[in-house]
């Protein structure tokens, strides 16, 4: 029963509170300005695209970007392979990756 009252007491309290009015205008020169101008969907669509496509890459740029990427990544997982090579491993932990891999 407690935990009921804990929940519902809440949302009495919150049915409670004054609902604001959002009709209501605060300022003369917001009553007073034009409706806004509707435009279509299409006019900021191109927009869009004529500022987004300055800012992109050349496909020249992205594909060295990516070689890059990928170039530091293989160098990354080479030198890992060679630490998990390097011997710190038990004979028996060893043999465990080794069927583990094998199958």
């Amino acid at each position: 029963m407690r935990k009921f009252l804990f929940l519902f007491a809440p949302g009495l309290l919150a049915a409670c509170a004054a609902f604001p009015d959002v009709d209501e205008v605060t300022d003369d020169s917001m009553a007073n300005a034009p409706y806004p101008q509707l435009v279509p969907l299409e006019h900021i669509l191109v927009a869009e695209e004529q500022t987004s496509s300055t800012r992109r890459m050349s496909s020249q740029e992205q594909l060295t970007t990516s070689q890059e990427q990928l170039t530091g990544r293989a160098a990354a997982l080479r030198a890992r392979a060679k630490r998990l090579r390097s011997g710190r491993l038990s004979a028996e932990d060893k043999k465990r990756l080794s069927e583990t891999v094998d199958g």
